[in-house]
Order: structure tokens, then C-alpha cells, then sequence
């Protein structure tokens, strides 16, 4: 996990956004159907809400990979290790 703050002078927010806009970026294997991933969406924005970040101003984008593009655990093809969970969800 990685958070990037910037000050709002130096970030570029959408005009359909506010100042406690949002941008979040998932990095995540392909696999996972729509009603996964719209379930994904919902729980991100129930769960910033009480941090005062309006539902309208989050943005998420999920970026899909395939294991064999991931090099893990000893320079590893994630396709080829025993990870402990699914994949195809």
C-alpha cells in the first residue's frame, strides 16, 4: 500500500469534484467478475465516509494483471507459486 498526499495547489481535481477529492488506484490479478468489483467500489467509499470524504469525490480504478506478469517471492512468476487464495473470484 502506498498514499500519496499532495497539497491541493499542486493536484489537479476533476470540476465533478470536491476538495476532499480522491483518487485510488488498485493493482490487482485479473479474475474478479463486475459484481465483485462493483462490491469492491461500494466498500471503499462506505468505509471513507466517516473519514469525511464526500461518496462524489473518490475515483477508483482497478488495474488488472495476469500472474505471469507479476515476479514475486525470489523472482517468481506468480502463476507458478502456491499463493493461498483464489485467483478466479
Amino acid at each position: 500500500m502506498r498514499l500519496i498526499e499532495h497539497p491541493l495547489e499542486n493536484f489537479s481535481i476533476p470540476r465533478w469534484a470536491g476538495e476532499r477529492f480522491t483518487h485510488i488506484e488498485i493493482t490487482m490479478f485479473k479474475g474478479r467478475g463486475i459484481e465483485t468489483k462493483r462490491a469492491l467500489y461500494r466498500a471503499i467509499v462506505e468505509n471513507l465516509e466517516p473519514f469525511g470524504i464526500p461518496p462524489n469525490d473518490i475515483k477508483i480504478i482497478l488495474i488488472e494483471v495476469l500472474p505471469s506478469e507479476v515476479g514475486m517471492r525470489g523472482g517468481k512468476a506468480a502463476c507458478d507459486l502456491e499463493l493461498g487464495y483464489e485467483i478466479a473470484i
